[in-house]
């Protein structure tokens, strides 16, 4: 069975963004964000699909198949691109911004089904 890729990236995101809610909730009630502070994840102005697939493509690109670490290194690069692409490159100045994307990455790829769309997402993006 072959993976539709615009169904693919859109159950992606919406467990992308999903997972960031959740994730910066535990941070806020943990104490870690004071109720109501902004957290510099204001929207950004995406770059077009075309320009952020080409970026993502890239970086995956960059990492060897036979990389020990392969997969978690390139959902974590998946990851950092579209919330970047999202939120902002300025987000890559937070400190929590490593431990956020840990914690999505840990979170997507403990639910089969979306680990697997992901696998085959960034096969998908690696081939073209």
């Amino acid at each position: 069975m072959s993976l539709d890729p615009v169904r693919g990236v859109s159950q992606v995101m919406e467990a992308l963004r999903r997972t960031m809610s959740e994730n910066l909730e535990k941070l806020r009630q943990a104490g870690r964000l004071p109720p109501g502070q902004q957290t510099g994840l204001q929207r950004a102005r995406p770059e077009s699909t075309t320009d952020l697939r080409r970026k993502v493509t890239r970086r995956l690109r960059s990492i060897p198949e036979g990389d020990p670490a392969f997969q978690q290194k390139t959902v974590g690069l998946f990851v950092e691109s579209v919330l970047l692409d999202q939120f902002g490159e300025s987000l890559v100045n937070d400190p929590g911004f490593r431990e956020l994307i840990d914690q999505v990455c840990t979170t997507m790829t403990q639910d089969e089904a979306i680990a697997s769309d992901l696998r085959a997402l960034i096969a998908e993006l690696r081939r073209t």
